[in-house]
């Protein structure tokens, strides 16, 4: 059996629960949904469990991850400002912008990243922004990234406006 933690909180407490698990238990260490889709993608029926690890836990480290959500204090953080109530940007986890809407923080973290020519960006959108938002957000990073393809998911997530991979 494999395991996708797909939150750096939780991965710990999988370890520790595979130790303990009367079967076999492989935790494929995942720490948000965008890598746990990627070690999936990763999966291969025909490979073993040794070589299924190996396969799921590289697609970890060939994907960035972004978020896109609201914040809920206002602080100042890797010298970015940020008031209560506006979106913010994570890259890997690190705070990258505030913004006032979804569209500019998600535009501006990747402005950060700097996608490559060739790169595939997935937006996963969630509960707070619609089918349209999403595609007027896919229409956006085409223009800005020449050369990057983008694919828009509905990920219904409740507390992120997007969920964004980059590949």
């Amino acid at each position: 059996m494999l395991m996708l933690p797909n939150n750096p909180n939780i991965v710990m407490a999988a370890q520790q629960a595979a130790e303990l698990a009367d079967g076999a238990v492989t935790v494929v260490a995942s720490r948000n949904v965008p890598q746990g889709v990627a070690a999936l993608l990763a999966f291969n029926p025909d490979l073993d469990g040794d070589g299924n690890t190996s396969a799921m836990t590289k697609a970890l480290a060939d994907i960035t991850s972004g978020e896109i959500t609201t914040a809920t204090r206002s602080t100042t953080l890797n010298g970015v400002v940020v008031e209560q109530g506006q979106t913010i940007g994570l890259l890997e986890g690190k705070l990258i912008a505030a913004a006032p809407t979804a569209h500019d923080a998600l535009l501006a973290l990747l402005d950060y990243a700097a996608p490559d020519d060739g790169s595939l960006v997935t937006l996963y959108h969630g509960a707070n922004a619609s089918a349209a938002d999403a595609a007027a957000a896919a229409n956006a990073i085409e223009k800005r990234f020449s050369g990057v393809d983008v694919d828009v998911q509905s990920g219904e997530q409740p507390h992120y406006h997007y969920l964004v991979s980059i590949e």
